[in-house]
């Protein structure tokens, strides 16, 4: 019997190992309470999480009253840029999140004016076959806070910790633990370039990226051109997405800008692919929020064409963001 327990005990052992590692280390920063997110940079993080967190830490002393929400797309929408055009006394938070849903904007503004917060500005920026698609809260990168978005906390933890023994993951952080090296074996699980977020506003600064295109930006484009697809043209619209329940959830969202008097404009993000935010969709958006303050930049146009203008397919850089906040705050 006590052999039996004993070899029990030896196979156990490397899980229990890697469990104590990962209460103890909190890779993800998910289990414990942090004073600085930008911690272990190269692990990718739940931005969802993360930014909920710094917003909950910040909120009791500082006074938020001005607020970005959207996906990783809204990161160039920066508050220092978007500030230029708010009065003096606005306090701003970047409340974004990876691949963020209207559902997930839905539920941050619910929670921001259910505890009592100010809602005076709001920039809602969308992406125009994300940010209506099918909902989903089981990745973990992508999974929503569970004070936030009602949802289980067990089922958070226990998503994560799935992610954490994944062999696909350990292995390669094992070995950049050990060897403080990025191999090109990582590229898939680990980030290489060095970012962080400001504490207070979360703004993001992609300080590793900049340093690469000053250095080689015609490198950066070759590296990286798998990761732009093809420009689908000026015909290519995206299957409307916006269904009765999401059409609620942005009444909702309506009704609770008039009841705090809410300074807000809706912007369209432009991807390099090019495609167009669904006309119908467009059409419904103006009808609860007013044509006036929908901004709509997706699509074949200036920005798209011109592959300058991004990091990536998706993402645009900082002074696309700055430039069309100046286009749609430009006739107050």
């Amino acid at each position: 019997m006590f052999s039996v327990l004993k070899k029990v005990a030896l196979f156990s052992l490397p899980f229990v190992a890697i469990l104590a590692w990962y209460l103890i280390a909190d890779p993800f920063l998910v289990l414990y309470n942090h004073d600085d997110y930008n911690k272990n940079f190269y692990i990718h993080k739940n931005l969802d999480f993360t930014t909920t967190e710094v917003y909950m830490k910040n909120s009791d002393e500082v006074d938020y009253n001005s607020f970005i929400f959207g996906g990783s797309t809204s990161l160039y929408t920066t508050p220092t840029d978007w500030k230029k055009h708010l009065e003096a006394d606005s306090e701003v938070f970047s409340f974004n999140a990876s691949g963020e849903h209207i559902t997930g904007i839905w539920s941050k503004i619910n929670y921001i004016t259910t505890h009592g917060h100010q809602l005076k500005n709001a920039l809602l920026v969308f992406d125009a076959d994300a940010s209506f698609g099918r909902f989903v809260n089981d990745n973990p990168i992508f999974m929503k806070h569970f004070e936030v978005y009602p949802s289980s906390r067990l089922n958070f933890h226990y998503n994560y910790f799935l992610n954490f023994i994944n062999v696909r993951f350990l292995v390669p952080l094992i070995h950049y633990s050990i060897t403080k090296e990025y191999y090109p074996y990582m590229s898939n699980t680990l980030q290489k370039e060095y970012y962080y977020y400001d504490p207070i506003s979360n703004e993001y600064h992609n300080e590793g990226i900049l340093e690469v295109l000053q250095t080689d930006s015609l490198g950066y484009y070759e590296e990286r051109k798998g990761r732009f697809g093809v420009p689908k043209g000026p015909n290519f619209e995206v299957e409307s997405g916006i269904s009765p329940e999401f059409l609620k959830m942005l009444n909702d969202i309506k009704e609770v800008f008039e009841k705090n008097n809410t300074q807000y404009r809706i912007l369209i993000c432009p991807a390099y692919n090019q495609k167009s935010f669904n006309c119908e969709d467009l059409s419904k958006l103006q009808s609860i929020f007013g044509e006036q303050y929908i901004f709509d930049f997706s699509g074949m146009n200036e920005i798209s064409e011109d592959k300058s203008n991004y990091y990536d397919e998706f993402h645009f850089k900082r002074y696309v963001g700055a430039g069309m906040m100046d286009k749609i705050y430009s006739n107050q």
